[in-house]
């Protein structure tokens, strides 16, 4: 096939790379702080080499699609009026320690306390404090601050005295120091330090965070890849429509 074809068939290649990096920012419009994942096309020269060891068409180059991080605009707050969710509403992360022990960072702050009394998201993950996991008395009450001090009713009415049980670990690295894991939540990248305790962080109880997908731009990036899929393989199609009719007049002569 002609290199024009090559050309062309990377294109689609990077437009289907991009359709599904689109989707899956889509299929997650209505999960709580989600943060769409963003992407760059990237120019990768294409160097052939001729028997000597020359190089030859050094002015072509390949499209190749890269991760360039995620995008930081914070969602729209979500009044919920359950004591247990907490929304991030300033730069910030939730610290909850992923099922291989490492951290993991989010904003999604949907918390539940599960049977042995830890408080955990909904993924059952628990929550970390300053010491680690935090333990909820059984039939307490929840409050937390918005500093995130966890403190704790045992027993009814607002007259009942406050508890502390701990502080919850809230982190605020630098965006360019972590990357989304496998798993969905964020770590820091090889060779990042993990990130101290963040005096600066807020929380809002009562509150969810929602993601920070705008389904209107994404259908519309949708469309637009797409339209560059349809483009790039029209191209392939016709360049090979060309290679035949070369092959038919060589073959006649």
């Amino acid at each position: 096939m002609d290199k024009v074809g090559f050309l062309a068939a990377n294109a689609a290649a990077a437009a289907m790379s991009r359709q599904e990096n689109i989707a899956n920012n889509l299929a997650n419009v209505n999960t709580s702080g989600f943060r769409a994942q963003v992407v760059a096309l990237r120019s990768t020269p294409l160097v052939a080499l001729t028997p000597s060891g020359e190089a030859r068409l050094d002015t072509r180059t390949f499209a190749t699609e890269t991760v360039t991080g995620y995008d930081a605009r914070p969602g729209v707050m979500q009044q919920t009026g359950r004591d247990l969710d907490i929304a991030v509403s300033t730069p910030g992360w939730l610290v909850v320690q992923r099922a291989n022990g490492a951290e993991g960072y989010t904003r999604a702050g949907s918390l539940v306390v599960n049977n042995a009394g830890v408080l955990v998201n909904t993924d059952g993950l628990p929550v970390l404090g300053e010491g680690g996991a935090l333990e909820i008395p059984e039939g307490a009450r929840v409050q937390i601050s918005d500093t995130g001090l966890v403190s704790v009713r045992n027993g009814n009415g607002n007259n009942v005295a406050l508890q502390d049980i701990g502080q919850l670990r809230l982190v605020n690295p630098e965006a360019n120091t972590l990357e989304r894991a496998p798993d969905g939540y964020f770590q820091p990248k090889a060779g990042a330090v993990a990130p101290e305790q963040a005096q600066n962080v807020r929380l809002r109880a009562g509150y969810l965070e929602g993601s920070n997908v705008n389904p209107a731009e994404a259908i519309v990036e949708m469309i637009a890849a797409q339209r560059t899929f349809d483009v790039s393989m029209k191209t392939v199609s016709m360049t090979k429509e060309s290679d035949q009719k070369a092959d038919s007049l060589l073959q006649f002569n």
